[in-house]
């Protein structure tokens, strides 16, 4: 069978009371003026630091960088079992660009 524990694992609970804003689920948000460094992305640039420091995110940054077309693949499957760190990715398309290249050693 499917389930067994979820919320298992190292991973932080996702509900930290951060509901997104419903008119944004389900697509990129329009880039906020001023760079991806605006205020009250703070939770997000945390959940973006996790990420760089996670074991395997040097596999899935050259994953990327062989395939960049993958990558929507990709994130679909880290949505399993991280749907609040794929939607801070897609809330941060540059920044996670930007982690991904620097560990890609570009």
């Amino acid at each position: 069978g499917e389930g067994g524990g979820g919320e298992g694992g190292a991973a932080p609970p996702a509900s930290g009371g951060m509901a997104p804003n419903p008119a944004m689920t389900g697509a990129f948000p329009a880039m906020p003026t001023g760079g991806a460094t605006g205020g009250g992305g703070g939770a997000n640039v945390a959940a973006l630091e996790e990420l760089r420091n996670h074991p395997r995110f040097g596999e899935l940054a050259q994953a990327v960088a062989a395939n960049p077309q993958m990558l929507p693949q990709i994130l679909m499957a880290l949505e399993q079992n991280n749907p609040g760190l794929v939607q801070v990715i897609r809330e941060n398309p540059e920044a996670f660009m930007r982690l991904l290249s620097g560990a890609a050693g570009g």
